[in-house]
């Protein structure tokens, strides 16, 4: 029994101190368990969000998963071997876990990238390839008309001639992967008469026309 009413409050201020001292502990307690929640509730959420980048692109199909697999194999067998030959080990659990996380996090970014991209199967874009298509179809009508423009030319004037040069030295592959001129020779002869239609083998063709009438009208007289 207690002698005194000094002894009576020493033992009410131990009391009173043991009970904050519980208190405390037991929201510390508290505490780490929230802790463990949300370190928990961030794991759950950064692999629910890599299984939803993984999902987007069939290019990403189950990557970050098999990563972070093989990334704490890896872990493992470093720590395995150095366990074996009497080393300290390179990574604790906690820096497992850390490592683990960061593999996780590593494409997290692809989720606000836009399919268009993490989905590229080729170099052009759909959009690109119609507008190419669409341009070179306008190119090849432009020169096809310029050509039967020139062919029926009175007169070519230098620039046109200077064009037709250009044209005379493009060239294109042909089915068997031979590259083959847009004019041939022949063509682009004739169509670089300066003035009319003829070349000199053709006007030369029309004077011995002429050379000819003029011994059959001989002849008749």
């Amino acid at each position: 029994m207690l002698s005194s009413e000094q002894d009576l409050n020493h033992l009410l201020d131990m009391i009173l101190a043991l009970e904050s001292v519980t208190s405390q502990a037991a929201v510390t307690i508290q505490n780490v368990r929230y802790i463990k929640e949300i370190r928990e509730l961030f794991r759950s959420f950064v692999r629910m969000m890599s299984a939803a980048v993984d999902e987007r692109s069939p290019y990403n199909a189950n990557h970050s998963h098999r990563i972070a697999r093989c990334s704490s194999r890896f872990v493992d067998f470093l720590n395995q071997r150095a366990k074996n030959a009497g080393e300290p080990l390179p990574f604790s659990p906690k820096h497992k876990k850390e490592l683990i996380m960061s593999v996780w996090l590593h494409d997290i970014g692809k989720v606000t990238t836009s399919l268009e991209v993490m989905n590229k199967p080729e170099r052009l874009y759909e959009i690109q390839k119609a507008d190419i298509r669409h341009r070179m179809e306008a190119i090849r009508l432009r020169a096809k008309e310029a050509i039967f423009q020139i062919s029926t030319a009175g007169f070519l004037p230098d620039e046109r001639l200077a064009w037709l040069e250009g044209i005379r030295q493009r060239t294109y592959l042909d089915g068997d992967g031979q590259a083959r001129p847009w004019l041939t020779e022949a063509e682009y002869a004739l169509l670089s008469i300066r003035r009319g239609t003829l070349s000199s083998e053709e006007r030369a063709v029309m004077e011995s026309l002429v050379t000819v009438t003029n011994v059959n009208a001989d002849l008749k007289l």
